[in-house]
C-alpha cells in the first residue's frame, strides 16, 4: 500500500516553496465555517467520489481535514481515481497548533 500522507513540516516547507499544488478540505461545511482554510477548494468526503472532475488538474493535490483520517481516506479516492494525491498528517489541528494559532480549534 503507498504511503499517501504528507507531514506538517513538508506541507509548509512546499507552501514556502510556492510548490503548484491544490489543497482540497474534505471537512463538512459546519466544520469549515468554524476553521476556514485559505485557499482551499472545499468538497466534503461524501461528495468527493461524484466531484473529483472539479478538481483543477495539478501537479499535486493535498487533501486536508480535522485530524487526518478522511483526508487520508480521500486520497485513496483520488489515487484510485489517479489523481496525485497526499494527505496533510494530523490535520488542520496540527496545522492550527504548529503553524497558524489563528486558526480556531474545535
Amino acid at each position: 500500500m503507498k504511503n499517501l500522507q504528507i507531514s506538517l513540516e513538508d506541507f509548509v516547507t512546499l507552501q514556502k516553496l510556492g510548490e503548484d499544488f491544490i489543497v482540497v478540505d474534505v471537512r463538512e461545511p459546519w466544520e469549515i465555517e468554524k476553521a476556514p482554510f485559505k485557499d482551499a477548494l472545499n468538497i466534503p468526503l461524501g461528495k468527493l467520489s461524484s466531484q473529483i472532475s472539479d478538481i483543477p488538474d495539478t501537479s499535486l493535490i493535498i487533501t486536508l481535514c480535522h485530524h487526518g483520517v478522511r483526508s487520508l481516506k480521500a486520497s485513496y479516492l483520488l489515487d484510485l481515481a489517479q489523481r496525485r494525491s497526499l494527505s496533510l498528517k494530523g490535520g488542520i489541528e496540527d496545522y492550527a497548533l504548529s503553524v497558524d494559532p489563528t486558526i480556531v480549534r474545535y
